[in-house]
């Protein structure tokens, strides 16, 4: 081998292991997601109110497909095959109800009729995926050393049927010198799918030995890992002393190999690969211990051995999902320093983990402690998600605090502060944010750059919280509102956005500003021209009419009013606001059939 060779073997040695790495920690990452329950997250009335009915979607499979896909295939022929096995894939995956067995035992047929390496590929691939057994003995038959593509498809589907003849076939080519490369990954891989212990002696030989590549190494220890879920510890526990100047990758692959191992006698091979230099190897062992023994993950935390200081961001999330399980008064503290985490994934899970507990009436005082000590924080990561938790655990005593984060120098916290006033909804906060409100109705925001847009974009989301409050509590605001129902482009300066504009609009609606009622108008009919209005603005202006019921409006509300959408839209919005008038309400249309479609290459012609 030259040099030029070995260096890129040595390149892709190190991409395979560190994709390999990065699955685990994606995997880790759910994992971490599917334990914690999601907590409450800042809304918007204006996505919710008011409540209609909408009209109901029904996904229907097309009819005709596959009497089409029938008729390519007694034709033959390669890209007739191949389009008729995508479009079946597709279609199978989508759920169409057409393409079920009759289908592939048809696909199966033209399988073994051509010759066709292309097609036969094609086809098995949409039989694997449709996990036709019936393909077996075709499949057996196929088999051959000149076609490593298709054996690709077909070897691993054989195993997982157990075809024994397939067993044996992968573990002779695993154990069989000079069988190249990707025929000894593709063998262990099939002998994984086909949890054949008597693989057992074999892939653990390829795991132990250093001169192994490491992607063969790996797939021999996932492999083992499928296989076998105990029974492996001691080999771990010995790959783990191995000093990584012998075997660098020992111990990602003792970790790979008892990943499924749910035993207490992996505990020690787990507690061992903690202390292991590689931080990536030490997130995968504690997520594997987190589901064996989270309180024994959660004392690492309480007694320092892991924080939020370690590097790894989904080492950090299993110390936030053990400290969510263990559900002790010590790590309840111990979560609110992850409200700090660099990670805004772990930051919302460290929240969630909290608001969580605190429904425990025993756990509650220490939350709440918690929440308003992280209201004085300098950071503005904690402040942020202390603003949420506030607002979901009724702290109404951090009112004062909320109205001054409202202008606090970072822009993240600034909606999350407007969102907390919004939920406390008390009376002696309104006037201060009335004049939150008007401070920002002649804001003329510059987006030339990356920071100026965050800064309009968080601006724009706190005024419309502020906005939905005064709504949400009639306190007069006609005044500080009107100013956001005009386009507001000036001098290439965006004044308001539109979701801003909208929300105002609303307000005015449920305050009954009349005097506004001929400029809202206007919203809703500004259909033409070169620049028409916003769809959001004129929905909202619907609701707004609606909600002051205008008389005067009704002509132009039934123009535009439509039960056909099945979202939320304009036309929707002006039917509910005739309702309100006292207008004649439109009927609910039957179900919209919208088709699970796609693309396909053939489907019937439309009479």
């Amino acid at each position: 081998m030259n040099t030029l060779s070995r260096n890129s073997h040595k390149v892709m040695t190190r991409i395979t292991t560190l994709f390999l790495i990065l699955l685990n920690v994606v995997a880790a990452v759910l994992q971490a997601d599917d334990v914690i329950p999601a907590g409450p997250r800042p809304y918007f009335d204006f996505d919710r109110h008011p409540e209609y009915q909408l009209r109901e979607t029904v996904e229907v499979g097309e009819a005709g497909l596959v009497a089409l896909w029938t008729k390519a295939l007694d034709k033959g022929g390669r890209e007739l095959l191949c389009n008729v096995a995508e479009s079946a894939a597709l279609a199978y995956s989508m759920g169409h109800p057409h393409v079920n067995d009759e289908l592939a035992h048809r696909l199966l047929a033209s399988f073994k009729e051509t010759d066709d390496r292309i097609a036969r590929i094609s086809l098995a691939k949409t039989l694997v995926l449709m996990d036709f057994q019936a393909a077996e003995a075709a499949f057996a038959e196929a088999v051959t050393e000149q076609d490593y593509a298709l054996c690709r498809i077909i070897e691993p589907a054989l195993a997982r049927w157990a075809n024994e003849a397939a067993i044996e076939r992968n573990l002779k080519r695993i154990q069989t010198a000079g069988t190249l490369t990707p025929w000894r990954i593709l063998a262990i891989s099939a002998l994984g799918e086909s949890g054949a212990q008597k693989a057992r002696d074999a892939l653990l030989s390829m795991v132990q030995s250093n001169q192994e590549r490491m992607d063969v190494r790996l797939e021999s220890a996932r492999a083992l890992s499928t296989i076998f879920r105990s029974g492996l510890e001691s080999e771990a526990r010995e790959l783990l002393k191995r000093p990584s100047s012998e075997d660098r990758f020992a111990d990602l692959l003792a970790i790979e190999m008892v990943d499924k191992h749910n035993e207490a006698d992996v505990i020690p091979v787990l507690e061992a690969s903690i202390e292991s230099s590689s931080t990536s190897v030490q997130s995968l062992a504690l997520a594997h211990l987190v589901r064996i023994d989270p309180e024994r993950v959660a004392a690492l935390v309480v007694n320092g051995t892991f924080s939020v200081a370690h590097s790894h961001p989904t080492l950090r999330a299993s110390l936030i999902t053990a400290c969510h399980q263990t559900g002790g008064v010590e790590q309840v503290r111990q979560l609110f320093a992850f409200l700090d985490d660099p990670h805004p994934g772990n930051r919302q899970l460290a929240a969630d983990a909290i608001f969580d507990l605190a429904q425990n009436s025993e756990l509650r005082a220490v939350a709440v402690d918690g929440v308003l000590t992280a209201c004085s924080s300098n950071s503005w990561r904690v402040l942020e998600q202390a603003c949420h938790l506030a607002a979901a655990l009724e702290l109404k005593n951090t009112a004062d605090r909320m109205l001054e984060l409202v202008s606090f120098e970072r822009p993240e916290v600034r909606p999350a502060a407007a969102f907390a006033i919004k939920e406390f909804q008390l009376p002696e906060t309104l006037d201060r944010v009335v004049v939150l409100i008007k401070a920002r109705s002649g804001g003329r925001y510059d987006l030339g750059d990356d920071d100026a847009r965050k800064n309009y974009a968080a601006e724009c989301l706190a005024v419309r919280h502020l906005c939905e409050l005064v709504g949400r509590m009639k306190h007069p605001a006609q005044a500080e509102l009107t100013p956001f129902v005009g386009k507001a482009d000036e001098d290439g300066l965006v004044l308001h956005s539109p979701p801003n504009r909208a929300t105002a609009i609303v307000v005015l609606g449920q305050l009954e500003a009349t005097d506004a009622a001929p400029a809202i108008l206007a919203r809703l009919n500004d259909i033409g021209g070169m620049i028409p209005e916003y769809n959001i603005v004129r929905e909202a202006s619907g609701y707004s009419l609606g909600y002051m019921k205008e008389p005067s409006a009704l002509p132009d509300l039934q123009k535009y009013a439509s039960r056909e959408g099945t979202v939320r839209d304009t036309g929707g919005a002006c039917a509910w606001a005739i309702e309100q008038l006292g207008g004649e309400a439109l009927q609910l249309p039957g179900p919209f059939e919208q088709w699970n479609t796609a693309d396909w290459f053939l489907r019937p012609i439309e009479e």
